[in-house]
């Protein structure tokens, strides 16, 4: 019988990628940086040959997805650490060439931070005052020593600082990882562009749920969410081929993703806007189960680089619940499956993983597949994040929290009481009240705020003083909060810090109506909270901004101080002409004779 032999790979074949992703090293494996890289290939095109450093790797990818028209695919690209920082080279066939840095064998490596890569609405396009990618652009040049040359004359004093202590020593990439902090992709055109959903959202709230799902509708979903994907991802938006040097091009979201390996996490816009906060009639409606099922299996692909068959389901509640309760998934039986799984936390339901890098700890929850109204995360999440917490070596100093809503962050008090009265309607494309709900200082919410906090200080001020820094983005704009333990005076590792960067690519608020928002959040920012008799939240001056609420897109640098063991972390604001510099250390567990009252 004849066989269909695929044409050979051509640079047309590449629909999306490289995305190159990050997984801890292992305990029998502790000095291998280990990379994992997805593309997207036409469906009839030939696996092309992964070359890594001028040498060709035979070992075949693993075919995440398959549809009629593309194919989802994983190389694994592990390197193992030296005694000195790496460059690595890669590249697919005829593509472009793209490089990484990889951090030495010991070395706690530098990070940088993104959140809210789109836009909720095409009306809020209008509100950008630069290129849709400016902000990515000054993230990637600043990650590149050759390009951030270029641009001598524009730098200030922190640029100068990063080049006398990077670049000129020979280090020619900054960033050897990227945290995600959710929104990665924005699902909400779907209400638009899916015609069966843009007429269910306009039905009567007390009908919707009543609607049945067809096959051929979610078949429709399910191909949208897949697509878009490609769409939004793709070098250039696809107007443009890759060039042989990827950052001899359009430094967009796609050259960093091809070039910074990412750890990530997800948010509601991943789903669609307002996931999880809506009315439980509504969240076990048919319409919203069918859109998540389809936004968590791409997820899984896309984002996690999990293989399409591995996916453990999850069944949504059919009824009316305010506190959904999940079965808890056994991870480790998966990772036995696939190697190159991320870390997931054992024995909890959703997407939780973490790792230790260095001297860091980083501990990514999934804070949407349990959310409802009434909480964030479940109970057994909880507990494994509780029981990672334990296992931590006595090598780590700093723990980063990656929170996609901020954890300290100024209460809404008016606009929770004008829903609270019934004022602000329910509603997938013209309501707040979601967002109301998502944030952690939400009267719902305000109990596992309460418990998050007190495990965070009892974590940090533990037998193994450390420090715990929170990192979140979601809120479009960068802000600096602190919440203080009682003691935390002579005792800093009671003091949490919170580093809020968003966004990179939507609009920073800028309307009439957004102004006196601004000024009202900025008020409340200045007065602090109590959030309870042990525990006090204070919103801090941005460094050097002038205000608490920084209404700019923004990136996120998280660099330690090898020798003093200093968090620094930087804020890059995007301003009328260029960019701006804002910079924040936080130091390592001290006593009071040397704390110095620094952050």
């Amino acid at each position: 019988m004849a066989t269909t032999r695929k044409k050979a790979s051509s640079r047309n074949d590449l629909l999306m990628g490289p995305v190159l992703g990050l997984r801890p090293a292992t305990a029998d494996a502790p000095t291998l940086w280990r990379i994992t890289v997805l593309i997207v290939i036409r469906a009839d095109a030939a696996q092309p040959t992964l070359t890594v450093d001028g040498k060709a790797d035979p070992a075949a990818p693993r075919v995440l997805r398959k549809t009629n028209d593309a194919q989802v695919l994983r190389y694994a690209m592990p390197v193992k650490q030296s005694a000195e920082e790496q460059v690595i080279t890669y590249s697919f066939g005829d593509n472009a060439q793209w490089r990484f840095i990889v951090p030495a064998a010991g070395q706690t490596p530098r990070f940088t931070y993104v959140s809210c890569n789109g836009f909720s609405s095409v009306k809020v396009i209008k509100d950008l005052q630069h290129d849709a990618s400016n902000v990515w652009s000054d993230l990637i040049t600043n990650h590149d020593g050759a390009l951030l040359k270029a641009h001598e004359s524009d730098w200030d004093e922190h640029q100068a600082w990063v080049d006398s202590t990077l670049f000129q020593k020979g280090t020619p990439l900054r960033f050897h990882a990227m945290l995600m902090g959710g929104d990665q992709i924005y699902m909400d055109s779907i209400w638009e562009d899916m015609e069966a959903l843009k007429t269910w959202s306009n039905l009567p709230v007390a009908d919707q749920p009543g609607v049945a799902v067809s096959a051929t509708l979610a078949d429709e979903i399910e191909r949208y969410y897949f697509g878009l994907y490609i769409d939004r991802w793709r070098y250039a938006r696809g107007k443009a081929p890759w060039p042989a040097n990827a950052y001899d091009g359009t430094l967009d979201d796609a050259c960093a993703f091809a070039t910074i390996p990412s750890l990530i996490m997800w948010d509601d816009h991943d789903i669609f806007d307002g996931w999880g906060s809506y009315s439980p009639e509504l969240q076990a409606s048919p319409v919203f189960r069918a859109l998540f099922a389809a936004a968590r299996r791409n997820f899984w692909v896309y984002q996690l680089q999990m293989p399409e068959e591995l996916l453990p389901p999850q069944t949504l509640p059919d009824q009316p619940t305010r506190l959904p309760r999940f079965d808890p998934i056994d991870w480790d039986a998966l990772v036995k499956q696939d190697p190159l799984a991320p870390a997931f936390l054992p024995h909890q339901p959703g997407f939780s993983h973490a790792g230790v890098f260095g001297s860091l700890a980083i501990l990514i929850p999934d804070l949407r597949s349990e959310r409802s109204q009434l909480q964030v995360i479940g109970e057994a999440t909880w507990d494994a994040m509780t029981q990672w917490l334990t296992t931590l070596p006595d090598t780590v100093e700093h723990l980063l929290f990656i929170s996609s809503v901020p954890v300290a962050h100024p209460k809404i008090r008016i606009a929770e009481a004008v829903y609270s009265f019934g004022l602000l309607r329910e509603h997938v494309t013209k309501s707040l009240s979601d967002d109301i709900h998502d944030h952690w200082s939400n009267d719902d919410h305000e109990g596992q705020r309460k418990r998050l906090v007190r495990n965070l200080v009892a974590f940090a001020d533990g037998p193994r003083k450390r420090r715990v820094t929170m990192v979140s983005g979601d809120v479009h704009v960068a802000a600096w909060g602190i919440i203080e333990a009682n003691g935390a005076a002579g005792n800093n590792a009671r003091r949490l810090n919170q580093l809020t960067s968003s966004a990179v690519v939507h609009p920073a608020p800028s309307g009439v109506a957004d102004f006196f928002f601004l000024f009202y959040m900025e008020q409340n920012a200045k007065a602090g909270e109590t959030i309870d008799t042990e525990h006090r939240l204070q919103m801090m001056e941005l460094p050097g901004a002038g205000m608490r609420l920084a209404p700019r897109r923004n990136w996120l640098a998280i660099e330690l101080d090898e020798p003093a063991r200093r968090l620094w972390a930087t804020w890059r604001l995007e301003q009328d002409k260029g960019f701006s510099s804002h910079m924040l250390a936080v130091h390592p567990a001290q006593a009071a004779a040397a704390d110095d009252g620094a952050p």
